[in-house]
């Protein structure tokens, strides 16, 4: 009965201890894994780089434009002396691929080698830093998308004053009279015509895509005779 006793203790201590343990390993803050982090401050941000080939004048970088790196940056190579590090060249970024870096080397005391570490100046940090704070602000916590365009620029493009269309509301016409006139002075005969002529074409009536379109000729004949009718003013009647 003892032993059962112990044995259902210590089961229930170890269920309670695990838990616990759980807990304090997800706790707490992530911090920068790799040492170049941990050196930057910022997680992800890379500033030392490896020498992986030597040329006349230049110096290829294990790593490039995936790393940030972009033309003109400047690095320096230190190594550990007798009393400390000692600065041995100065790097200049000339050129930059995806994966690789050439860079054009100013020695300062020493002969550069292989292997060597290049570390980005201190001003290059900073820079890398706030471009890194300027691209995280431009993130948005949330995507909004539209079935149609975006609310906000339609209400912009509403505000805009533009011109009105040329063939809104435009109107083209053309009015024309006609006078025909004849009088014989010594029989005491005459006749006169008057005509009008019109024609109308307007397009997008009040804003719409309506068109009006118009053609109207018209004639009144008149006779002042005292004699008979001839056949010729009965076909100028008609």
């Amino acid at each position: 009965m003892k032993s059962l006793t112990t044995f259902v203790t210590l089961g229930l201590a170890a269920v309670l201890c695990f838990p616990l343990e759980a807990g304090a390993q997800t706790t707490g803050p992530q911090e920068p894994t790799t040492a170049t982090e941990r050196s930057s401050g910022v997680a992800g941000l890379r500033t030392e780089f490896k020498v992986k080939y030597l040329a006349e004048g230049a110096a290829y970088l294990d790593s490039g434009r995936n790393a940030g790196l972009i033309e003109g940056h400047k690095l320096t190579v230190k190594r550990a002396g007798d009393n400390g590090e000692s600065l041995i060249a100065e790097l200049v970024v000339v050129s930059v691929a995806s994966t690789s870096a050439v860079c054009e080397i100013k020695p300062v005391s020493g002969e550069l080698q292989v292997g060597d570490t290049a570390r980005l100046a201190p001003e290059v940090v900073e820079e890398l830093k706030t471009r890194r704070a300027a691209a995280d602000s431009l993130k948005y916590p949330q995507v909004v998308s539209f079935t149609e365009e975006d609310p906000l620029e339609a209400e912009l493009r509403e505000y805009v004053p533009r011109p009105p269309l040329q063939e809104i509301n435009r109107a083209r016409g053309r009015i024309g009279f006609e006078y025909n006139g004849i009088r014989d002075h010594s029989s005491s005969v005459g006749s006169s015509q008057l005509g009008l002529v019109l024609r109308a074409d307007v397009t997008r009536l009040g804003g719409s895509y309506w068109n009006f379109n118009g053609y109207y000729r018209g004639r009144v004949h008149s006779r002042n005779r005292s004699g008979n009718e001839t056949l010729t003013d009965l076909i100028n009647r008609t």
